[in-house]
């Protein structure tokens, strides 16, 4: 058994083995350069804006979402209340346009089935003379 050489890279990639590294430099300092862009832009920023980048960045490394703000009862209870009272007002537009809808249709099946037949009000019967 011969001795391995530890230098040796084992591996079936081709081409110089300088040019993997020189694309993960380049990576490597395009983030920096981000992170240096992110981090100055941070002190210009507002309390709730940083705030709302940093739960964005939990959320996209796998945390949880922070909970939404609750509101007091008797503050949301009247908005539940006419967004109940819309969604009733459209049902209600809903059903009456259905129903206009489903009668014309009723109307054009009686026209076409009575054409049909030929008992409508425009044909006339053939005389028999």
């Amino acid at each position: 058994m011969g001795k391995m050489n530890k230098n040796k890279k084992v591996g079936g990639r081709h081409g110089p083995p300088g040019e993997p590294n020189d694309i993960q430099n380049q990576e490597m300092d395009i983030r920096k350069i981000m992170k240096e862009v992110e981090n100055f832009s941070y002190s210009h920023m507002t309390w709730k804006e940083r705030k709302k980048i940093e739960n964005q960045k939990v959320v996209s490394l796998g945390g949880k979402p922070p909970k939404k703000q609750k509101l007091p009862l008797s503050v949301a209870r009247p908005t539940l209340k006419k967004q109940k009272e819309r969604e009733q007002k459209m049902l209600q537009e809903w059903k009456k346009s259905r129903l206009q809808s489903i009668c014309e249709k009723d109307k054009m099946f009686w026209r076409i089935l009575q054409s049909s037949r030929g008992t409508s009000k425009t044909t006339t019967k053939p005389s028999t003379t």
